[in-house]
């Protein structure tokens, strides 16, 4: 039988499936705090930018590879962009989905907007030599 945190007395079946039930009511008001802060798209940005959220951050999209000693912090670093990406896909799968959409929506505006400033610096640029 295992042990919970909260259990005083293992040999206590009462105690056991007490501290099991809080135990699991406590990973639920976790797990419904995910999905809140999913529910929103500030919350989806802090996870999902392309550039700035916490997956890229970890590495999620990076090999770990590296010829020093940096592979293990890659590796570490990849390995908690995983379990965030676990927990996000089990806690709020549908916003998961959102999440990434709303990632190349915000990924493709700014390749339109950087192609149109290049084309416009262009621009400038023939008419500077005039």
């Amino acid at each position: 039988m295992r042990q919970h945190p909260e259990t005083t007395n293992a040999a206590d079946s009462k105690s056991v499936k007490k501290s099991a039930r809080r135990e699991q009511r406590r990973l639920e008001d976790y797990l419904a705090a995910v999905r809140k802060v999913m529910s929103t798209p500030e919350g989806r940005r802090v996870f999902g930018d392309r550039e700035n959220g916490l997956l890229v951050r970890y590495g999620l999209y990076r090999t770990t590879f590296a010829v020093d000693n940096a592979i293990y912090f890659n590796s570490g670093r990849h390995s908690c962009a995983l379990e965030l990406l676990a927990l996000l896909e089990s806690a709020a799968p549908e916003f998961f989905l959102q999440m990434e959409n709303e990632g190349r929506v915000i990924e493709k505006r700014a390749d339109v907007e950087a192609e149109a400033a290049a084309i416009e610096a262009a621009g400038r640029a023939e008419t500077d030599d005039e």
